[in-house]
């Protein structure tokens, strides 16, 4: 088995959001500045027995990655958005992450603040956008855990108030050092 390398390293994010109805958005880091998109209905576990439906979204652009904000109004997705996880991942296996999701089937091991371990998304269909998010049985894996939502009132305020005194009327950015760094 090789060694891993800081470039086999990619970032990825989980972010709460509260638009029409609550969701959690995973971003994978993918073929440079693109970013592999699943909502899922409830937050990422470590439980195996608790797969989640993760549905395929369109990808988004590395510059939405870290990104807390409120969505206008009017706009898709409109509501407060805000960092649920965030770390690093790894595609396990020789395929790269763009050819395990032709083939509906993506490995990987995550190094995140809350997610840590391997992790698989899987397709289910009958659509192509429907997947399964499972956790596997490693160290990592901790049934009875439970994460809490991140997404309170007072987070709600600080992020209207700061969007209110920088004059944005289209995003809040709280995390601009990591919008600038490349992959490595």
């Amino acid at each position: 088995m090789s060694r891993m390398s800081a470039f086999d390293l990619h970032h990825f994010a989980v972010k709460e959001h509260h638009a029409r109805s609550l969701h959690w958005d995973l971003r994978l880091q993918f073929s440079g500045k693109s970013l592999l998109s699943f909502a899922l209905h409830l937050p990422p576990n470590l439980d195996p027995d608790r797969p989640l439906i993760a549905i395929k979204v369109a990808d988004h652009n590395l510059e939405h990655l870290f990104k807390e904000w409120v969505i206008p109004p009017g706009r898709p997705g409109a509501g407060p958005t805000v960092l649920w996880d965030r770390g690093f991942y790894r595609a396990l296996g020789e395929k790269s992450v763009q050819f395990q999701v032709s083939c509906g089937h993506v490995a990987v091991e995550m190094f995140g603040s809350r997610l840590k371990g391997k992790f698989r998304l899987r397709w289910v269909g009958p659509e192509w956008k429907r997947w399964a998010l499972e956790k596997e049985w490693d160290g990592f894996a901790d049934p009875p855990r439970c994460f809490p939502n991140v997404l309170t009132p007072e987070k709600i305020l600080e992020l209207t108030a700061k969007k209110s005194r920088s004059g944005d009327t289209t995003n809040l950015d709280l995390f601009p050092a990591f919008q600038n760094r490349g992959s490595f």
